[in-house]
């Protein structure tokens, strides 16, 4: 594995962060009963269901030494949703 273990590790614990956030987010709109949302709070969980793909598509490519310019790829998309 090309990568140090200790990033790979923060990395996960990053990701289980995020994870965790959108968790706690829709048990919180159970909770509170929401029968609507904001526009543009369904527009958040659009980019941030664009940016896991992008993060899986990531860490799946973690496997292939060769494929890092998939990963360097799909870092950039996750930066451009991030800036929307």
């Amino acid at each position: 594995m090309p990568f140090d273990r200790a990033d790979v590790l923060t990395l996960l614990g990053r990701l289980d962060d995020v994870i965790d956030g959108a968790d706690l987010a829709a048990h919180r709109l159970v909770l509170y009963k929401v029968q609507a949302v904001k526009p543009e709070a369904t527009k958040l969980c659009e980019l941030l269901e664009l940016c896991c793909e992008a993060m899986a598509k990531s860490v799946h490519a973690l496997y292939n030494a060769k494929k890092l310019t998939d990963i360097l790829v799909q870092v950039v998309e996750v930066k451009r949703l991030e800036s929307q």
